[in-house]
This record gives C-alpha cells, structure tokens and sequence, in this order.
C-alpha cells in the first residue's frame, strides 16, 4: 500500500482490521484483464475502513481513466481520511445499496467488476447482487464476499450471505461463468 500524500507531509492509511490480505490473490486473478486498463470502472458496496477500496485503485485501477464507486450508507471518518487521496478517482454513493444501486447516473454495461460486501442479510445481498448485475460489461466479474461466513444467529439462513448468493446463482444459470467458489464467490458475466 503506498503512503498518501497529506498537507505537511506524508501519512499512511489507518486500519483496526484486514478482511482484504487474505483474499487478493483470488482478486488479481480474477481482475488480472483489468489491472491498469484505461477506462476501466468497478463498483465496492461495503467499504469499511477503506482497505479493498484502497487496494481497487492501487492494484487494478491505476490508469489516471479508471474510476471506482463506491456505495456505503455509513462512511465513517477512517474511511473517508482513508480515500481523501483517490477523491478524483471515486464516486462515493452514501445511501443503502437498494437506493443508491438505482442511482439514475449507473449505466447498464458501465462496470467491469462489482464486490458484493455489504450488509450481510440474504434479502440485502440479493438485491445488491440483482440491482448490479445489468451493470456489469459483457466479461465483467462479479464477486460476493463471506460466502461461508456465519451470523451470530447461524439457524437464521437469511441472516447470511450464502441463501442469497445460492438463489441468485440459480435464477440466473446460463448468463454467468462461475470462475471462483470457496469463502468467496465469483462469477464472469456471459
């Protein structure tokens, strides 16, 4: 992660936790026809602290062209100190996903990737993955965060990401490539 540049001098990001390290391997090979890419524009929904936003523009969207939006209802000043550097590079969405995913400036076919982390519950995840989905280029890669997680209330199904991801794999069989499953899941649309 490079150092950011800060009136007076220079700063690095500040983090409490890492929910990214672990997983960029699977991300820079899934991502890897993007990396550096003019024109290229992802979309993050749930954004934390800012390390996967972070790391999107260090890694994959590096041409001065390419952009990420960013949906997050509850920016926290970490976060926002955290991106103050990409501010130019960011369109930062603060609404709930099922507002700011109908956003009238989103385009059909305008994103090359969507993370999907948000709000955890099956209905939330479902609509975040049905509102983003025509948004995503032909070849576009879409990737769900906690697959395998468990909520506190593990015998509430719809308290976690797996139930949704599983329906919307299954209504939308034969338009998607399934290119990753493990703790994350990862399709490329058709």
């Amino acid at each position: 992660m490079v150092a950011l540049q800060k009136t007076g001098g220079w700063w690095v990001p500040e983090f409490t936790q890492d929910f990214t390290s672990s997983r960029t391997p699977v991300w820079i090979r899934l991502l890897q026809p993007f990396i550096g890419k003019p024109n290229i524009c992802g979309m993050e929904i749930g954004c934390l602290e800012g390390r996967s936003t972070l790391w999107f523009l260090d890694t994959v969207l590096r041409h001065a062209s390419s952009s990420l939006v960013c949906v997050e209802p509850n920016c926290k000043d970490t976060f926002l100190n955290n991106i103050n550097s990409y501010r130019d590079k960011i369109r930062l969405i603060q609404a709930d996903s099922s507002i700011g995913l109908r956003d009238p400036l989103l385009k059909h076919g305008s994103l090359s990737f969507v993370y999907i982390d948000g709000d955890h519950r099956a209905p939330s995840v479902l609509e975040d993955a049905v509102l983003s989905f025509p948004l995503l280029t032909a070849r576009g890669v879409m990737i769900f965060d906690d697959y395998l997680w468990e909520s506190a209330t593990p015998k509430i199904v719809q308290s976690m990401p797996k139930l949704a991801i599983d329906c919307f794999l299954t209504v939308f069989a034969g338009q998607y490539e399934l290119v990753h499953r493990g703790y994350q899941v990862a399709i490329r649309k058709k």
